[in-house]
């Protein structure tokens, strides 16, 4: 039974793992943070689901099962399985999606209610586990109300892991779909606004420019190339921003936006360290945007993101890794 249940868990983890991966969107997580407590929940949800399953992993099958206690079996499994379920619905309703029927009240739920949660009243009886029937497949319990007592109510530790596992991978995926789908709402936008049309014919002026010192009509045409050049950064700037934030932006643009304000401020050169430093910056400045330009192509062709290197977001991030964003593995929206 372990090889059939061993991947369906490793299914969910890697949901986890999918939605851990998309908050470290800003637009993901800004928006999640715009909920009071949401982001929070979530990076809580994800440890747990990640923890507990180890604790799942260890019991998936009879022979685990068998080396246990019966009690802290019964309890264990069935708490453990239980509180996954109540992690993931707490969040979504958090955020304001519907729960799944998969979610709701099934035989797990009954089963922990009775034994464990509220054993002497629930369903207005009280339920008493048989005990010389606790083995590695589950137990039987019995219901004393009023007027009857019912026999034969069976908990089955396979069938009940089914139905969690079941339920587990439809809420995790309902999650992430939900999150997911800000980022892939802002590259839909970006993809309508693309970078590299910011930067038409900026080389052709690098060039010009460059070439001020030596050809004389380059020189006389100098002012209104810098000026052209400096409005396609801005717009590339403002796009940028838009993707990246002001940080990322700043240290990508803001140097060669200088340069270009350097360059103007040295032509005409009034001695030979002026015309040196012209030469000098010139070459940086045609350098840093065939940069750009390269780096304005990959963003609007998404084969890569071009995040700097972060540390997870929070003191609930997970192990305080340092985290190399690529592409959020964006799943099919419904």
């Amino acid at each position: 039974m372990a090889n059939v249940l061993d991947p369906r868990i490793h299914r969910i983890s890697g949901l986890e793992k999918k939605c851990r991966d998309a908050l470290q969107f800003d637009s993901v997580f800004k928006k999640v943070s715009s909920k009071k407590g949401a982001y929070e929940e979530i990076c809580a949800l994800l440890d747990f689901i990640g923890d507990s399953e180890s604790a799942l992993l260890s019991i998936v099958s009879p022979d685990q099962r068998r080396s246990l206690n019966p009690y802290f079996l019964g309890y264990g499994l069935l708490q453990v399985m239980y509180s996954r379920q109540v992690a993931v619905k707490a969040v979504m309703k958090t955020l304001g999606l519907p729960i799944p029927e998969q979610l709701g009240e099934g035989a797990l739920t009954t089963a922990r209610h009775r034994v464990i949660g509220h054993p002497i009243t629930n369903d207005k009886a009280a339920h008493v586990i048989v005990r010389n029937s606790m083995n590695e497949d589950g137990f039987e319990y019995w219901s004393y109300n009023t007027n009857e007592t019912k026999r034969g109510n069976f908990v089955n530790y396979e069938a009940l892991i089914e139905e969690h596992l079941n339920a587990m991978e439809v809420g995790m995926k309902s999650l992430y779909y939900h999150i997911a789908k800000f980022e892939n709402q802002r590259r839909q936008q970006m993809r309508k606004t693309p970078l590299s049309q910011t930067l038409q014919g900026v080389s052709h002026l690098t060039q010009q420019i460059g070439a001020a010192l030596v050809e004389e009509k380059y020189g006389k045409i100098l002012k209104s190339n810098t000026e052209m050049l400096l409005t396609a950064l801005d717009r590339f700037r403002a796009g940028l921003v838009k993707r990246f934030g002001e940080e990322h932006t700043a240290y990508e643009v803001d140097r060669v936006i200088e340069g270009v304000r350097m360059l103007q401020s040295l032509f005409p050169p009034k001695d030979t360290k002026d015309t040196n430093q012209y030469g000098i910056v010139s070459d940086g400045v045609e350098t840093n945007i065939k940069h750009i330009i390269s780096m304005a192509h990959d963003i609007d062709e998404q084969k890569k993101m071009i995040y700097p290197e972060q540390i997870i977001r929070g003191k609930h991030a997970r192990r305080g890794r340092i985290f190399l964003p690529q592409e959020l593995p964006l799943m099919a929206l419904p």
